[in-house]
């Protein structure tokens, strides 16, 4: 990867950040802060102390699938106290925009969700990427599209919020690639 390529990678990444903080932000404001106990919970889960930052070192990413863009949308505290921590502590979090496509209804009645997604980098599928979904399919025994491009999308050491971890992790098995999974 070109420096410039690298640093470009960067400051996106570093704006979808801030936009997500500010989703937060108004989220927060709208149904009160995130409790210590929630913040702690979803720290232990990402493996990082919220109040270490600095000797915290996550390389790491935060992938979500379509239950937890559902979990968004209906406010659910631990999906949003996983966002904060890892707003907190840069950590880029990915999903599928064919996820999206599952997760959408109707903007006007999910401003929630749409608020979040400026600070969720939403990956599509193109050509590439869906040949090895469905070679990863194959190779799995699995069928759904959606659940092959999420696991794409993980590398090792990533964290999945999924509200289907068994097959998430039958697909991530067949990539060999070891992630922890948060059902949610």
């Amino acid at each position: 990867m070109s420096v410039s390529r690298w640093l470009s990678d960067a400051a996106s990444d570093h704006l979808r950040n801030q936009r997500l903080g500010a989703a937060l932000d108004m989220w927060e404001a709208e149904d009160g802060p995130f409790t210590a106990d929630e913040l702690d919970a979803a720290s232990r889960l990402l493996s990082c102390a919220v109040q270490r930052p600095a000797s915290c070192e996550l390389r790491m990413a935060l992938v979500l699938d379509a239950g937890a863009l559902i979990a968004i949308d209906r406010r659910d505290r631990v999906a949003g106290a996983l966002l904060r921590v890892a707003q907190r502590q840069g950590v880029a979090v990915h999903t599928s925009a064919s996820v999206l496509a599952q997760a959408w209804r109707d903007g006007a009645r999910q401003a929630s969700l749409a608020r979040t997604l400026t600070g969720i980098d939403a990956i599509a599928i193109e050509q590439t990427s869906g040949r090895r979904v469905g070679e990863l399919l194959a190779e799995s025994g699995t069928s759904d599209i959606l659940d092959g491009h999420v696991a794409l999308l993980v590398e090792a050491d990533d964290t999945v919020v999924t509200s289907d971890p068994e097959d998430i992790q039958r697909l991530l098995d067949a990539r060999s690639v070891s992630a922890t999974l948060a059902r949610i």
